[in-house]
């Protein structure tokens, strides 16, 4: 039997959780998950949940003469007992490299790739014949005269367009986005697997999403997906009703500054 020492701290509104699993004399698969009511923040490698985590928990094995360390964030308040462990089958003790796949060795391996800023930007980027409009537009309102102070309206007008518009030169992407697009891709594959109906097809969705172990992965992550995604949209629901109340009286404090 695998022995547990597991604990929850909290720090600065995140749960911080340490497991130590020892064994029994024998290499032992393991899956631990978590018991907080809270999604489980794994951590990554080049971008991606190092290998055997997901956001429901983790799975790998426990070595037969030593000991596995791990430890993970979570929005979720601590608890005495923040983990549940599931013992498995008895494997042989050669290690874990040998059942590496592709995806897993790219993130022991890191990105490739050179650096954004190293990489220079193709010329019809940088010498775009096009007009900025918003440059184009404060260039024609911005009189000669120095001494020129923008009027009220135009400050009220230039912080609001500043707040909305995003910087198309900066060249960052929107991490909602992102997010919300790698939730698309997880319930993507869960409907592949759903939508089988017979062994052929089975074993095409199972080729294409990358085994059993991976689907079942994928199960899990999209049960999380959608308690982040419910909570999510109640805060948001939440926050446009506020806006939707709120109707400050702009013109009046215009006058009195």
């Amino acid at each position: 039997m695998v022995s547990v020492d597991a604990s929850a701290t909290a720090i600065d509104g995140v749960t911080l959780v340490t497991v130590s699993l020892t064994s029994d004399g024998l290499a032992r698969r393991v899956r631990v998950e978590q018991r907080l009511d809270g999604p489980v923040w794994p951590p990554r490698c080049e971008g991606e949940p190092e290998r055997g985590w997901d956001e429901s928990g983790y799975e790998g094995v426990v070595p037969a003469d030593g000991r596995l360390a791990l430890g993970y964030a979570t929005p979720a308040p601590p608890a005495q007992q923040p983990v549940v462990v599931e013992e498995r089958e008895v494997v042989p003790d050669t290690g874990d490299a040998a059942g590496e796949d592709a995806t897993t060795v790219l993130q022991r391996l890191g990105d490739p790739s050179p650096p954004r800023d190293g990489v220079p930007e193709p010329a019809a980027l940088r010498a775009d014949p096009r007009p900025d409009c918003d440059t184009a537009t404060a260039a024609e309102e911005t009189p000669d005269a120095p001494d020129h102070s923008p009027s009220p309206e135009h400050r009220v007008r230039d912080e609001s367009t500043a707040q909305t518009v995003p910087d198309r030169r900066a060249g960052s992407t929107d991490p909602v986005t992102d997010w919300l697009d790698g939730v698309e891709e997880r319930v993507t594959t869960l409907e592949r697997l759903d939508a089988v109906e017979t062994v052929p097809e089975a074993t095409r969705a199972l080729q294409s999403t990358g085994g059993l172990a991976a689907g079942r992965r994928s199960a899990r992550a999209c049960a999380a997906d959608r308690r982040r995604l419910l909570a999510v949209a109640d805060r948001a629901r939440r926050l446009a009703d506020r806006i939707e109340a709120t109707d400050p009286p702009l013109s009046s404090l215009e006058r009195l500054a």
